[in-house]
């Protein structure tokens, strides 16, 4: 007799249109009330929306062939999160107000956007002007990049960029990240 596994950490998706397949633009509030975490892979119907994240939860911004627009998303009060998927169609993401917790270890997949100076900010990837904090260790991944430019004393992880693979990692405030390797 085979048993299916059951999934316990559920992969859960950034959609800010609704039950419309694709997943919108990058905007609104992550954080209690705001729904914005759905369960179909596709970004329409068929899954379940919920306001809650935990620090198991692998977060994808986009999927397939249906990225997430570029946007801000504005983060209320602590979030919990997981592992980051950032797919080669989806925009730029900025993340401002709240702060976004890594209780566990994660790793940012960011093949999006290319290292660009232009206007003074890279053209991809994800920017966090919020605070971050955590025991977890961040590895990053991938061609996009990751810039950090709040206040991030409260986190005490590690940060590791792999080495082979391109992009960046940026900390902008004299309380970013000292604990980088």
């Amino acid at each position: 007799m085979l048993l299916a596994a059951s999934n316990v950490f559920a992969q859960l998706y950034f959609d800010n249109n609704g039950t419309t397949n694709g997943f919108g633009t990058a905007g609104g509030t992550w954080g209690t009330g705001s729904s914005l975490w759905n369960s179909d892979s596709t970004g329409g119907a068929g899954g379940s929306f919920t306001d809650t994240t935990t620090g198991a939860t692998p977060l994808f911004f986009g999927f397939g062939a249906n990225g997430l627009a570029a946007g801000t998303i504005t983060v209320s009060g602590t979030v919990n999160s997981g592992n980051w998927i950032i797919p080669t169609n989806s925009g730029r993401l900025d993340f401002t107000g709240g702060t976004i917790n890594f209780p566990n270890n994660v790793t940012f997949n960011t093949t999006n956007g290319v290292w660009n100076l232009t206007g003074g900010s890279p053209s991809g990837g994800c920017h966090f002007a919020n605070a971050i904090s955590g025991s977890g260790n961040i590895t990053k991944n991938g061609t996009g990049a990751l810039l950090f430019y709040g206040d991030n004393s409260a986190f005490s992880g590690n940060i590791t960029h792999a080495t082979t693979n391109s992009g960046a990692i940026v900390v902008k405030h004299n309380n970013g990240l000292d604990r980088k390797s």
